[in-house]
């Protein structure tokens, strides 16, 4: 049994993206539960991220795959239930690019929606002691990007594939909203424990693992 992790490396207004962090803790525990896990750190850089997610996953064949982003305005887990087949960047990647209207896929539908469905995850990670919400939106920056990715690799094969929106963890908002008070929420947070749990009650879900007691 093999999953795929996805995590950023820092952008815009933050100096560190704990994504990372909060991966590198999910993959400790699946792996004592015997889940082989590939977890990668990417760029964020339009150029280069979907296709390392897509190469990824060919070469890896997950039964499942999470990918998480950090988003400064969250205060708890965001489900993306929606990726769009579009890049409008309103700031730029960290190759300097600031895209407008592209498309992700000339050849590929408007969107995609995953296969799983959001509400019982969302009661998944409350079981689990977290807190979770349903979003309609993963915007249209390189989150959405990796996110199409990755539904256009699992949708077609039936394997689930979400992406998470993760609160920054405590103290990051108020030096993010310092740099950035337009995209950071100075009072969203949710502490490391919190979005572990949260994070790994949706991976065990995807792979048809019970909850742990």
């Amino acid at each position: 049994m093999k999953i795929a992790l996805f995590a950023f490396e820092a952008f815009g207004p933050w100096e560190e993206n704990s994504t990372g962090t909060v991966t590198a803790a999910v993959e400790e525990r699946l792996r004592a539960d015997g889940v082989e896990v590939a977890r990668r750190v990417l760029p964020v850089v339009l150029d280069e991220a979907p296709g390392l997610v897509r190469r990824l996953l060919d070469a890896e064949q997950p039964d499942a795959v999470v990918a998480t982003g950090l988003a400064g305005r969250c205060h708890r887990i965001h489900i993306e239930r929606v990726a769009v087949n579009v890049a409008d960047f309103s700031i730029p990647d960290n190759s300097g690019a600031q895209v407008r209207g592209l498309s992700l896929d000339p050849e590929g539908p408007d969107a995609w929606l995953i296969q799983p469905d959001p509400h019982h995850l969302v009661e998944r990670v409350a079981v689990a002691g977290s807190e979770a919400a349903v979003s309609n939106s993963a915007g249209t920056y390189l989150c959405n990007a990796v996110h199409y990715a990755q539904l256009s690799w699992t949708r077609p094969r039936g394997v689930p594939g979400v992406f998470l929106h993760l609160p920054p963890l405590p103290g990051m908002a108020a030096e993010g909203a310092a740099r950035c008070a337009r995209q950071v929420d100075p009072e969203a947070e949710m502490d490391l424990e919190m979005q572990v749990r949260g994070v790994l009650a949706i991976a065990r879900d995807l792979l048809g693992l019970e909850p742990p007691l």
